[in-house]
């Protein structure tokens, strides 16, 4: 999914279920994969599937995608809860996906605002964040944006592992 080859990441996910931390975790994945490559009814259904049998942060995150996808801005933004920004501001990834729905409905201070958390936490890859990733196209061309990836570029090229 890194490289933006999105078809391989369905394939990828559905091989290695057993290597994700919980079923849940291996199922939001999944629902990623489907959103972006455009298989967003069977993405939906597992969405809903999800919320029906899950509660805390992630069923949060999920209705915000469902809702930004659906271009429902104001549902989406309504389910960004205090509970998933609290756990979101603690973890990388999540924070990234946080980003993204921001930027999927527009809300273009947050998404950045989300991305430089998660760039902070860690997330650095810059080839995904500056040309692969669909859901930020629409705040590529801010400055805040340029300038972090500038930033993002020296910390992956200078990356150490």
């Amino acid at each position: 999914m890194q490289a933006g080859q999105f078809d391989r990441a369905l394939v990828a996910i559905e091989l290695y279920l057993d290597s994700f931390k919980s079923e849940a975790e291996a199922q939001i994945w999944e629902i990623w994969a489907l959103a972006l490559n455009h298989c967003l009814e069977e993405a939906y259904g597992k969405i809903d599937k999800f919320i029906k049998n899950n509660s805390g942060h992630e069923p949060d995150m999920l209705l915000f995608l469902k809702y930004g996808l659906q271009g429902q801005k104001a549902k989406a933004l309504a389910s960004v809860t205090e509970r998933l920004r609290g756990f979101c501001q603690g973890d990388e990834p999540w924070s990234w996906m946080l980003a993204k729905c921001y930027a999927l409905v527009e809300e273009k201070e947050e998404a950045m605002r989300w991305l430089e958390i998660a760039a902070n936490r860690g997330f650095v890859n810059y080839p995904f964040i500056s040309k692969y990733e669909p859901f930020l196209k629409n705040i590529r061309g801010e400055a805040e944006f340029k300038q972090l990836m500038e930033r993002v570029k020296h910390e992956w090229e200078h990356f150490e592992e």
